[in-house]
């Protein structure tokens, strides 16, 4: 019956398995280590590069508010510098307990879903 046959079954199962190996190689990035004292630089732009961290006083209040909540919630992190423009932030920081992802994931689900809801728009603000 056409369209039932398996991937495997069309091009031979070790044809899959070196196809796996090579997209693992070259494709799936390494385990990163984090250093404690190690500064990291970290960005994240806008889906699209459109403007919706444009600096209006909600949008301002947004990010400040979301900052400094995440920052709480993750002591070990120290902020040395943060800027945010109309389409894209970047942050300096410290990692001292291991919780960089952690913080990351806070922040920029909170901030992305609360910029969501401010711009009156739903889906993905950070790709």
């Amino acid at each position: 019956m056409p369209g039932t046959q398996g991937i495997g079954t069309i091009f031979g199962e070790q044809t899959i398995s070196l196809l796996r190996s090579f997209v693992h190689a070259h494709f799936v990035r390494p385990i990163r280590q984090n250093t404690p004292e190690k500064f990291w630089f970290v960005t994240s732009r806008t889906l699209e590069s459109r403007f919706f961290l444009k600096p209006d006083p909600q949008a301002v209040e947004i990010v400040g508010f979301f900052l400094a909540r995440a920052l709480r919630r993750f002591p070990a992190i120290r902020l040395a510098a943060f800027v945010c423009l109309s389409n894209h932030w970047h942050m300096v920081l410290q990692d001292q307990g291991g919780d960089l992802y952690a913080f990351l994931e806070y922040f920029i689900g909170n901030l992305a879903r609360e910029i969501n809801v401010l711009r009156g728009r739903s889906g993905t603000v950070f790709p």
